[in-house]
C-alpha cells in the first residue's frame, strides 16, 4: 500500500505543478493587463464638463477606481473616478492623488457631483 500512494503522489505531482504555474500565472497577468473597457472607449468623448455621476457612469459604466479629493490637498473637493486601470496606475494613484495618471481615462467631479474635467490616457487619440 505505501508503494501504491507513492506513486499516485509521483504522478500527480507533474499535474499539480503545471495547474499551480496557470493559477498563479493567470491571475498576476489580468492584474497589469487591465484595460478600459469598450463601452468606456467607445462613449468618452461625450463626457462634457456639468455631466452629473449618474450620467457619466451611464456613459462609461463603473469606474475601476475612485479616489476622494479635498481643496487642502488636491485643490477641489470632489472625487476622480477612473476607468481601465490596473495595479500600477492604482498605485500611482494612491501616491500621486492630485493628478490623474496618464495610463487611464479619468473623470474628476466637483463635490456636487458635477464633471469639471476629463482626460484621456497617453495612448488614446480624442476623437
Amino acid at each position: 500500500m505505501c508503494k501504491s500512494g507513492t506513486m499516485t503522489r509521483m504522478r500527480l505531482a507533474p499535474f499539480m505543478l503545471r495547474h499551480a504555474v496557470t493559477v498563479v500565472c493567470v491571475p498576476i497577468c489580468m492584474l497589469f493587463s487591465a484595460c478600459a473597457s469598450e463601452q468606456t472607449v467607445d462613449n468618452f468623448d461625450r463626457v462634457s464638463e456639468g455631466m452629473s455621476m449618474d450620467q457619466v457612469h451611464e456613459e462609461l459604466g463603473p469606474p475601476s477606481s475612485t479616489w476622494q479629493l479635498n481643496s487642502a490637498e488636491h485643490g477641489i473637493d470632489g472625487a476622480r473616478h477612473q476607468w481601465g486601470d490596473n495595479l500600477s496606475s492604482v498605485a500611482s494613484s494612491a501616491m500621486y492623488r492630485d493628478s490623474a495618471p496618464e495610463r487611464v481615462y479619468s473623470v474628476t467631479f466637483d463635490k456636487n457631483g458635477q464633471v469639471v474635467s476629463k482626460s484621456y490616457p497617453l495612448w488614446a487619440e480624442p476623437k
